[in-house]
This record gives C-alpha cells, structure tokens and sequence, in this order.
C-alpha cells in the first residue's frame, strides 16, 4: 500500500476518542428506541432535542468508525488467521450471551408457552443470531416486544460481511490496480460505491418491503461506502489528522449548518437523517466523527478508563425493551431512564466479566 505511517503517525492513531464516540452512538440508537420503539413520551423541548441528536445516527458513525479501525487491523495483521481470531473474538463473545438473554427473557416472560414455540424453534433462532442470520426472526415472535428477537442484530450481518470483505478488497486492490497507486484505486472503488448507495437510497428503497429489498438493506451494497469512507481516512491518516485535529467545534459548526439546510430550507429532514442518512451529509459526518476522535485526545480514556462498553450498550438494549412492551409497563419517563441506566451498568459487567477477557486472548 502506499504512504506507510511514520512512527509519529502510528503514535497518533491509538490516542483517540474512539471508545467514547462508539458509546455516543450505541446511546443515540437506545434513545431512537426508547421513544420510537418503547414509546416513551417526550416534551416539546425533547422534541427538538430528539431531532438534533437525529443529525448524529449511530449506525453511520458505527460503519465509518468500523472502516476506519478494521482496516487498520488488517493491514496489522499477520494474515487471514490472525485477522479473523482478532474479529470473532471481539464480536462473538457478547454477541452469544445477547442471543441467549434475549431467548432467556422470552422464555421467563411466559410468550413462549403462551405462543406455542418449542424447542426446534429456539435452536433456530438462536442458531440463526450467533452465525451470519441475525436478520432473521421467527413468525411465532411476532407477538413479542415490537416482533423482532432483538432488531439491534441487523448490523451485525453487515459488519461480518465487512470483516469478509476487507481482506478480499486489499487484495483484488493489489492485484488489479495496475500501474494506480492504491489510493486513487480504493478512491474510485468507494466512489462506485458511494453512487450506488445513491441509488439504492432514492430509486431502489420504494418501501414496499419486498424480499429483495429486505436483503439488500442487510446486505454491505447501501452501507459499503460508509465503511471505505473509513478506510480511506486511515489510509491517508496524516493528511486527515493534520485537517482535522484539535478543530472539533469548528467542524462541529459546519456540519450542523449543512445538516440543518434540508430540514428548514428543502423539507428534507426526514430522509436526510436516520440509518441510511443523505449520502452528501455522510462525509462532512465523517469529518466530525474524525475529528472528534483527534481533539482532546486524552478526554476518553479519562472518562472510560479503557472501558469499551459501546457494543453491550447496543446489542443488549432491545431485549430488555421487548420485556418491557410485553410486560405492558408504562412507558414514562422513569422507565426510560431507569432502563437506560440498568443498560449501561450491565454492558460495564459484560465488559468486564465477558468481553474484555476474551479481547486478552488475541
């Protein structure tokens, strides 16, 4: 590859923020889900709060985070073994023990009998989550929680792909690039990419949840971008360090203008935000996103402590929230928020009773 990092570089790129802007975004996906999902009421004020936080999807920040670190550790790596142990050592742990909580909930909430489910569909379902399936649900969970096991999953279908994907990119980069350096390669590749997500977004997504469509959105073709997007940041890390660095608020600024210039001036507010967010705005995302994790270097080590607590937050908060709207608790504030903080204190025991011992195996 081109451009290797100094020893300079590599000394930059591990004092970051990143820990802390992942556990950002897990809370802002539990917070869509707590109103939207749970129904927790919201004020006025909350209102216009849970808008503005909306200019700063989880998922998006997630991808782009995934292509920037991901990248990097394969490019580390001391081959396909060594890459793919670090991956499922990370993801698989945690991943297991949400599927069999999840399963565990419905089982004490009393569905499972009264719904009829036996034992093959358990092994199904849970077959189906801790391999490559997470997207797929039983028809007999449809009247439990909002009708998804745990619809957090999704992303992990496509963040294996992009654990399968990475290794192969690098090389058929290598193979085919012929004469281009493999920037401006990997620079054309995103950019067919980053059309094809255009297209999918406006005139492939019609909303009539068809089969095809269903895959497709968990599938790597509308996210892809988002991850090479990453990869072309850490690639070109010195260039976008000296950019960026230490300028948080002033990006920060940019990007709120250019985010709000379609809700107040193009009425664009509802498809320009949310999961799969206006691919024009994704960039300027991703400079934020950059430059948070590059200013005040040392503020997430000094709040966290070393503590990764972002993936717990996000895979174990839908099946508490399917407890509770089985459960018929009413969906107040106080619940909210005491859901909100049971979440973070049992992903801070998963990290490190479960996730962190399993990350000292690498």
């Amino acid at each position: 590859m081109d451009a290797p990092f100094s020893q300079e570089a590599k000394k930059r790129f591990h004092i970051n923020n990143f820990d802390l802007i992942r556990l950002f975004a897990a809370l802002q996906v539990v917070h869509v889900h707590l109103i939207t999902i749970l129904g927790v009421p919201i004020t006025d004020v909350h209102r216009v709060f849970f808008k503005f936080l909306g200019f700063f999807p989880g998922v998006p920040i997630f991808f782009f985070i995934s292509g920037f670190l991901i990248t990097r550790s394969w490019v580390v790596s001391k081959g396909l073994r060594d890459f793919f142990k670090k991956r499922a050592l990370r993801i698989f742990p945690a991943l297991v023990f949400s599927v069999v909580l999840a399963i565990g909930l419905v089982i004490v909430s009393g569905y499972y009998v009264s719904a009829g489910m036996n034992l093959a569909d358990l092994l199904v379902i849970f077959i189906s989550k801790v391999t490559f399936f997470q997207f797929y649900n039983l028809e007999s969970l449809r009247g439990y929680g909002d009708g998804v096991l745990n619809g957090s999953l999704w992303t992990i279908t496509v963040e294996l792909q992009f654990y399968l994907l990475t290794p192969l990119l690098f090389i058929l980069i290598h193979y085919f690039r012929r004469g281009l350096s493999f920037n401006v390669f990997l620079i054309g590749v995103f950019i067919v990419f980053y059309l094809v997500s255009i297209y999918v977004k406006y005139y492939f997504f019609v909303g009539d949840e068809s089969l095809i469509e269903k895959l497709t959105k968990v599938s790597f073709i509308p996210w892809f971008y988002m991850f090479l997007l990453g990869a072309l940041f850490q690639l070109n890390f010195e260039f976008f360090y000296k950019l960026l660095s230490g300028k948080f608020f002033l990006v920060l600024l940019a990007y709120v203008g250019a985010a709000a210039f379609p809700v107040f001036f193009l009425n664009g507010g509802s498809s320009s935000f949310g999961n799969l967010m206006n691919p024009v705005l994704f960039p300027l995302l991703a400079m934020l996103v950059f430059s948070a994790a590059y200013t005040s270097v040392n503020l997430s080590d000094r709040l966290l402590r070393g503590n990764d607590i972002s993936y717990g937050a996000y895979i174990y908060h839908m099946p508490f929230i399917n407890w509770l709207i089985y459960n018929s608790y009413s969906p107040s504030y106080i619940v909210g928020f005491y859901l909100l903080l049971f979440v973070v204190v049992f992903s801070i025991l998963s990290w490190v009773l479960l996730e962190k011992p399993f990350l000292k195996l690498k």
